[in-house]
């Protein structure tokens, strides 16, 4: 029927990938059945052959010399080569039709160990000639009637190809429709999984509105304002007491070095710790260092000598205890503020509210770059280019112009 349809149908079809997977299918299963006849048909042929060859061999090992006036060395050549040249034969058919049950298989190769056996037989063969004419050429015409059949079973075999390489083509279509269909579904599920992420990230930055617009939430802003004013001015104070004492640096040193008093080392090192951890003591070593100072014992230069004096002076114990007093009051009103504020509920709620929303963010983010991704991958085929292989091909084994759409 496909025959008929050939021969009188349309020149030009065009048909759709369904449409020309059912002619495919109808024309592998006539090739099949075609196929199967005539490897059945080649199968006997090749036996043959091969049954032919062993004949020519067993009347090889028994034929009669051309001459038998020969030398014993010359029969000894002879015998040698006789030998070699069967072996050679017996081993090929081995190698040829040994263990494959299928006729395409034992075709697969065949033109390499003909090769193969010429070369290993040329110096063997050429010697029997001279002794077995007719019995070593009637074994050569077996060998390459064998060859002939081989071939032929290949060529009927490579036919098969054809319908091969069309499968493959529908493989490939199915590949790419199903890989659609996955991205399809990866796209709807994604595109469910970014509006649900929304509605939530929504959800929490509309709680996170109503927390900030809460009563609550303007007092802690107004404890928060107050902190970082205490702060500022607490930072302020340490700054002044670290430049007073920084202008007694070098001064300071040279009476650790003298006195070995771990005190002024502090000073210089740490100043408001040390002030606050003995701001009598403090006061004790300045008036020291300041007598130190104008009696010699520490020895400064004249042009500084003056000024450092009245700066030592300056500094009153009243002045030091009333900034170490000042900064214990502001470390315990910010300590205890700052707990406050750390303990706030709203606090609390506001900061695990901000945690939901950046790793919302971060879960929005990395779906819309999958959907963006699955967006732009390509397959690795094109669905046009496929289609043009397999009219190609379809056309070729249909012997019409094949067009699939």
């Amino acid at each position: 029927m496909r025959i008929f349809r050939a021969l009188f149908g349309p020149k030009e079809e065009q048909l759709s990938v369904s449409q020309a997977r059912r002619l495919f299918e109808e024309i592998k299963r006539e090739k099949t059945e075609r196929l199967k006849r005539e490897k059945s048909e080649l199968a006997k042929r090749l036996e043959a052959a091969k049954q032919d060859v062993l004949l020519r061999i067993e009347k090889l090992k028994h034929a009669k010399l051309l001459n038998e006036n020969i030398t014993s060395r010359e029969r000894s050549i002879m015998e040698g080569n006789r030998r070699a040249y069967i072996n050679q034969v017996e081993l090929l058919l081995r190698g040829l039709l040994g263990g494959k049950k299928d006729v395409c298989e034992l075709s697969e190769g065949f033109e390499a160990r003909f090769e193969d056996f010429l070369r290993a037989t040329f110096k063997s063969y050429s010697v029997l000639t001279q002794f077995y004419e007719t019995e070593v050429s009637r074994v050569a015409g077996s060998l390459k009637n064998l060859e002939n059949v081989l071939r032929e079973i290949k060529g009927v075999c490579h036919g098969d190809e054809a319908l091969m390489d069309i499968e493959r083509l529908f493989s490939d279509l199915d590949e790419i429709k199903e890989s659609k269909r996955r991205v399809s579904q990866q796209k709807g599920v994604l595109k469910e999984r970014i509006q649900a992420t929304k509605i939530k990230l929504n959800e929490v930055e509309q709680k996170l509105l109503q927390l900030r617009d809460s009563q609550q939430y303007k007092a802690l802003k107004i404890k928060e304002r107050g902190l970082a004013e205490l702060l500022h001015r607490k930072e302020s104070i340490e700054k002044e007491v670290f430049a007073l004492f920084s202008q007694f640096s070098k001064v300071l040193r040279k009476y650790h070095k003298l006195k070995e008093d771990e005190l002024s080392l502090g000073l210089t090192e740490h100043p408001v710790e040390t002030l606050l951890g003995n701001p009598g003591r403090v006061v004790e070593l300045l008036r020291d260092l300041e007598g130190m100072v104008i009696r010699g014992v520490i020895r400064v230069k004249d042009s500084e000598r003056h000024k450092l004096i009245e700066r030592l002076k300056n500094v009153s114990a009243d002045y030091l205890a009333n900034r170490a007093t000042e900064i214990k009051r502001l470390i315990q009103t910010t300590k205890q503020l700052e707990q406050e504020v750390a303990s706030s509920e709203i606090k609390q709620q506001i900061g695990e509210l901000g945690k939901q929303r950046e790793e919302l963010l971060m879960t929005l983010n990395s779906l819309e770059e999958t959907a963006a991704g699955l967006s732009r991958a390509k397959p690795t085929q094109s669905l046009p280019d496929i289609k043009t292989k397999l009219s190609n091909k379809l056309s070729r084994i249909t012997r019409k112009k094949v067009i699939v759409v």
